[in-house]
């Protein structure tokens, strides 16, 4: 299996199931032009005027029936993030089919889905972890 860690990748990255808060990652150097894509015309004009990381409350909008989804980003737009690269967290609630629709979304906006540890691989090419760290996360 070959991974090309220029992609923009995105995976829900909270555990399966219903919870309080659901995320999903995307990480690349596209990360957040994808997710502007998906955001309101309100939401995108606040976006990427900042050098550092920060926080910005949001509205994705996904296909219906859902349309738009209440969202918390949480921006990485430099080299500050665990994997090295732009980094866009989606924090919302944690329900399994908004997830898939917030995800189905930035995907469509030029995301590909996270291949299983991929985030990790990253991180681990990026020094952020070394090998048995790596392996740790892995299981």
């Amino acid at each position: 299996m070959s991974v090309d860690v220029e992609d923009t990748v995105a995976a829900i990255a909270t555990a399966p199931g219903s919870a309080a808060r659901g995320i999903v990652r995307v990480s690349g150097r596209e990360a957040l032009a994808c997710v502007a894509r998906c955001c309101s015309p309100e939401t995108r004009t606040r976006l990427g005027h900042s050098k550092g990381s920060y926080r910005s409350p949001a509205k994705i909008q996904t296909a219906p029936p859902i349309s738009e989804v209440p969202v918390d980003l949480f921006v990485w737009p430099t080299d500050r993030s665990f994997s090295r690269q732009p980094t866009v967290e989606i924090h919302t609630i944690g329900s399994p089919p908004l997830l898939g629709a917030i995800l189905r979304a930035v995907c469509d906006a030029g995301a590909r889905l996270a291949r299983p540890g991929e985030f990790t691989l990253r991180s681990f090419l990026a020094g952020r972890l070394d090998l048995p760290q790596a392996e740790a996360v892995l299981g």
